[in-house]
């Protein structure tokens, strides 16, 4: 897998969308669901609350290059 991911705070995402609460929950969701973001992983766990662009790279096979 190449490259490096840039996670941003789900408080930032906030903030710059402006979005209510339970607004943001659903989307970030649905995004997450659809593969166009995923949560940060350290040591082999989700930190929650920390976004980036595209699938997340565990679930990507070897010969597969993350699309962000």
């Amino acid at each position: 897998m190449g490259g490096a991911f840039s996670y941003v705070d789900r408080s930032s995402i906030a903030d710059l969308l402006g979005l209510e609460d339970s607004t943001l929950s659903n989307t970030l969701t649905a995004l997450k669901k659809k593969g166009r973001i995923h949560l940060e992983i350290v040591d082999g766990k989700e930190v929650r609350a920390r976004y980036a662009l595209g699938p997340d790279p565990t679930a990507l096979t070897a010969d597969e290059e993350p699309t962000t």
